[in-house]
């Protein structure tokens, strides 16, 4: 009685609502995933963008599970790219501004552009 596996269960599970059809798979789905806990926790994951030098290199790496993460892949998101600028943009800003000029804190941390974001 092994053969028998409800396949049906699982199918509808993946495809209700919110896929809009744009992600191929689950395994986007995951890859996305990784890149959101990326810029939600950047400091979890090693950048190896400026210091690798095989190109096949992963350009970044979860620092405890090893989880690597490539720009350039095709399961890649394509929002992951404008992140990235936004993320390296305020990397170089980030702390002076916090503490000296004020009015990024004082807006919530920018939660009030929210026209930008399609969610």
């Amino acid at each position: 009685g092994d053969s028998y596996r409800p396949q049906q269960k699982s199918s509808s599970f993946y495809g209700g609502g919110g896929g809009g059809g744009r992600s191929q798979s689950v395994q986007a789905k995951d890859i996305e995933a990784k890149w959101a806990a990326l810029f939600c926790m950047p400091s979890d994951f090693w950048d190896n963008r400026a210091s690798k030098k095989n190109p096949k290199a992963p350009d970044f790496k979860h620092k405890e599970t090893g989880e690597a993460l490539w720009i350039q892949s095709r399961n890649t998101p394509s929002w992951v790219a404008s992140s990235l600028k936004e993320l390296d943009m305020n990397k170089q800003v980030d702390i002076n501004s916090l503490f000296s000029d004020g009015s990024n804190s004082r807006n919530g941390g920018g939660s009030g552009n929210s026209e930008e974001i399609p969610f």
